[in-house]
């Protein structure tokens, strides 16, 4: 076998290999000599068909695919050992083959040649990292979602605020406005005034208390079909064709209500007995609220610094093999059109990942398989408690941690973003940085 690499262009190059018989007939022989024993074949007995017989049916086949594996074993060894470094996947050239008479093969294949990645994270531009001040505003807003989170609807006698939530009668109206005897009609549909789109139809309900009718222009007041469908209990594609006006019978009057701040909510909130006074119910909520305002002004560090080394390194890629290696992975799934408009996006990332790759690398990075599952357990927790879950048996974690790891792509994401947790964490130590205390408002301004 011979494998020859011809440079066409800085970042491009084709590699040529020549097979011949010496280098796949011992392959060949031995699929073959299988495919003889295991055949099965009317008049023979098991074990015992033609040589001559075997080849004819299935020599070509095999040849195809004994070669084919080679190549690609072959490439994978050569590009290793010559310590090419290759971006996408080799193109092979098209080329006819007779596998019945030809011996001899030559395939050419087209590859993207990676850039060289020098990455010196002291000579870096100087980064800021922000602390983002817990203000009283913020701690404020953190004690009425709290509230808001365990607050309860209590009826009232009539409605006062604009606010109210009211359940009634809603029934479908003709054009003298007449009840439709086979129009929509539900007994008991919601109406969140505070979420009324129309100024107009929200006043017609101001003042209103149990047992009031009033006529309704629904599209007015629900512009929106799939909420219009949601308030009637109807299908949301039945809406065009419903009147314009129907009558809505006030059943009853409720007022949302947010939780005082006392012994019950902490119960609520952080478990019984676990917060006993005011003094620890602040003092868990500013906890909350840095550790969440450290997260945000985390993510702006971590965009700065991405920015930054992208800056730096400037790397370039063979665009034209690239966009030529999309198309032809994903044919038929994207035009060349939409794969040129995404096309600046991928560059981007893959510029990241050869960065990360070479920090990595230099740095003999490693991640752990606990790091992983702990990784996996701390991204269940999260889905957890947005639903409010706060403490979930650690078998129960481990369990739902180890299901996420065992789908390939999600496993995959995790490993990659915990080597760019790795890099980053290096950034902040090695490069310069200077610390800057913010406000949220000052903080917001730099993010817009």
């Amino acid at each position: 076998m011979e494998i020859i690499k011809e440079q066409t262009a800085a970042q491009s190059a084709m590699i040529h290999v020549k097979i011949v018989p010496g280098d796949y007939e011992s392959r060949v022989e031995t699929v073959l000599k299988d495919y003889r024993r295991k055949a099965k074949i009317p008049g023979f007995r098991p074990g015992m068909v033609p040589s001559g017989i075997v080849r004819k049916m299935y020599g070509k086949y095999v040849l195809a695919e004994e070669v084919s594996k080679l190549v690609s074993e072959s490439l994978s060894e050569y590009f290793s050992r010559e310590q090419i470094h290759i971006l996408g996947d080799p193109l092979p050239v098209p080329r006819d083959t007779n596998w019945e008479q030809e011996t001899e093969f030559e395939f050419v294949f087209e590859v993207g040649l990676a850039p060289e990645v020098s990455v010196d994270l002291s000579t870096l531009d100087k980064l800021t990292s922000y602390t983002i001040e817990a203000d009283d505003k913020i701690l404020d807003t953190y004690v009425q979602s709290y509230a808001r989170r365990f607050g309860a609807f209590t009826g009232c006698d009539s409605v006062a605020e604009g606010k109210e939530m009211i359940k009634g009668l809603i029934e479908e109206l003709d054009e003298q406005g007449q009840v439709l005897a086979n129009g929509v009609r539900r007994e008991d549909a919601p109406v969140y005034l505070e979420f009324l789109k129309d100024e107009e139809s929200r006043k017609q309900f101001m003042g209103a208390k149990a047992g009031d009718a009033l006529t309704l222009e629904v599209r007015k007041a629900f512009p929106n079909d799939v909420e219009l469908a949601s308030m009637l209990g109807v299908k949301k594609e039945q809406v065009p064709s419903l009147s314009e006006r129907f009558r809505y019978t006030i059943g009853a009057v409720s007022l949302f209500v947010p939780a005082p701040v006392n012994q019950e909510l902490f119960d609520k909130a952080f478990g019984e007995g676990k917060i006993t006074s005011e003094e620890e119910f602040m003092a868990r909520i500013r906890q909350e609220a840095e550790a969440n305002l450290s997260s945000e002004s985390e993510y702006k560090f971590r965009m700065d610094a991405k920015e930054k080394l992208l800056e730096k390194t400037n790397l370039s890629l063979p665009e034209a093999f690239l966009m030529k290696w999309l198309e032809h992975s994903h044919e038929g799934k994207y035009t060349r059109e939409q794969i040129e408009a995404e096309f600046p996006a991928f560059a981007r990332d893959l510029r990241w990942q050869l960065i990360v790759g070479k920090i990595t690398r230099d740095n003999d990075m490693k991640v752990e398989e606990q790091e992983i599952l702990d990784f996996a357990r701390q991204a269940a927790l999260r889905q957890f408690r947005q639903y409010g879950i706060q403490d979930v048996p650690a078998e129960y974690l481990d369990g739902y941690a180890r299901n996420m790891l065992s789908k390939e792509e999600d496993a995959r994401r995790m490993v990659e973003q915990l080597y760019e947790d790795k890099v980053l964490a290096l950034v902040r130590e090695k490069a310069p940085l200077k610390t800057k205390k913010v406000s949220q408002e000052e903080f917001e301004k730099l993010l817009a």
